[in-house]
């Protein structure tokens, strides 16, 4: 009993671990991604909030982008879909955008722009 039990916990900490990973890879791609639209000149400026602060925990934002005239957007990365549902079942004022371990930077970058309607200024 007590092995079976110890091999059960042993599955949900290694199950966590891993969605933890992919979490950050996810993040990882879209900081580049926002470094990038930044040199591009689509976005003024970004930010990620710090792991487990205020805004990544209790607030649900994991970046924020900021586009010309100063007009901030926060949002939520998530690199599943039930990480999304779940998102949106309880946080429905902040966008999120689900990044899966396949796509490239530019993929985020695309995303990024068509969720935001992003664009270079004149």
């Amino acid at each position: 009993m007590h092995f079976q039990k110890y091999g059960r916990n042993n599955f949900f900490h290694t199950l966590r671990r891993l969605q933890n990973e992919r979490g950050e890879a996810s993040e990882e791609k879209v900081s580049r991604a926002c470094a990038a639209l930044k040199q591009k000149g689509f976005i003024y400026d970004f930010s990620q909030s710090e792991k487990n602060s205020f805004n990544d925990r209790v607030r649900k934002r994991d970046f924020l982008i900021i586009v010309m005239p100063y007009r901030k957007i926060w949002f939520q990365v998530k690199s599943s879909n039930c990480g999304v549902q779940n998102h949106l079942g309880k946080n429905t004022d902040v966008p999120v955008i689900k990044i899966e371990s396949q796509y490239s930077t530019e993929d985020v970058e695309r995303i990024l722009i068509e969720k935001f309607s992003l664009s270079i200024p004149e």
